[in-house]
């Protein structure tokens, strides 16, 4: 890249299924990947990611505009065409129960944030039923149902 270039990234994230689950660009991958992480239901089913590099904003952005219209990514909001356009959700028409729920998901179940819970299971409160191959932390249903009937949520939170 040329002196004055304004380098960036076009990534797209694959599921295990070779289903493209979204693309982005960041001229700061590693920030903006974790904000995926925190914030992004897709992130578990991502298996795989693939880089593009620009030397410009710009080019990045005409790329990324030219791969959500063609690709069609199943988690893009930004610059998808209306669903009357295109006949088709923006996200999965269901998403996959087996899964579990996720910290967002447990959540906005119980009408707290995502911090809450993971301060619940840094106390011990309510531990995860189990892990994706990724990492990340998934809730069975019940237990949340459990630990909804056991705990009033509020003092829970209020608690520190």
């Amino acid at each position: 890249m040329t002196e004055g270039s304004d380098p960036h990234v076009l990534y797209r994230f694959y599921a295990a299924d070779g289903s493209l689950l979204y693309v982005g660009i960041s001229r700061q991958l590693a920030v903006r990947w974790d904000t995926h992480a925190r914030d992004s239901e897709w992130v578990p089913l991502a298996v795989r990611a693939t880089l593009e590099h620009f030397g410009s904003k710009e080019a990045a952005l005409a790329a990324e505009l030219t791969a959500i219209r063609t690709e069609k990514p199943q988690w893009n909001k930004r610059d998808v065409p209306s669903l009357g356009q295109v006949g088709q959700t923006r996200r999965p028409a269901a998403r996959d129960e087996s899964l579990g729920l996720s910290p967002t998901d447990v959540a906005k179940l119980m009408g707290v944030s995502a911090m809450t819970v993971r301060r619940w299971e840094g106390r011990g409160l309510l531990d995860p039923t189990w892990r994706l191959p990724s990492g990340y932390r998934r809730y069975g249903q019940a237990e949340v149902e459990a630990f909804k009937r056991r705990w009033d949520v509020g003092d829970v939170d209020d608690a520190g």
